[in-house]
């Protein structure tokens, strides 16, 4: 089982409440909890979901950037940047359990609807990342 196999759907970590596919806390987080959820997110290994709504919070709430996000995650200034994009385009409600986080960064530069069109095609048909990478290929080549 992997860590994120490990957390129940909408465990409560402290404050915030962690799912496969999404981190939130309350609106009055303190900056020291919110730093040392930081920390222990970093420790669970890859969860681009988790680092991405954690550091989003942090700049709406803290005015958080990504160079202390990197201290105390121990990720690199691009992988937080990634992170926060593809968490800032897919929202926490449109989110596939059944799919890997790299799955929904294939589609983050997508419009909302295309992306919920891919991301169920992607389900439906158990696509690899490398395969759903290829069938947009396709399709964007494709005459209209």
């Amino acid at each position: 089982m992997s860590r994120l196999e490990a957390v129940p759907r909408g465990a409560r970590r402290g404050r915030t409440i962690l799912t496969p596919t999404s981190w939130s806390a309350p609106g009055d987080l303190s900056f020291v909890d919110w730093v040392e959820d930081g920390r222990r997110l970093a420790r669970l290994g890859r969860p681009g979901w988790w680092i991405g709504d954690w550091l989003r919070y942090g700049a709406e709430a803290f005015g958080e950037r990504y160079e202390p996000a990197a201290r105390t995650t121990g990720y690199d200034r691009q992988s937080l940047m990634n992170m926060v994009y593809v968490a800032s385009k897919i929202d926490p409600g449109r989110r596939r359990e059944q799919l890997s986080w790299s799955h929904h960064a294939e589609l983050a530069a997508l419009e909302p609807a295309d992306q919920d069109r891919w991301l169920d095609q992607a389900v439906s048909e158990r696509l690899s990342v490398r395969s759903l990478r290829q069938a947009i290929r396709v399709q964007r080549l494709a005459p209209a």
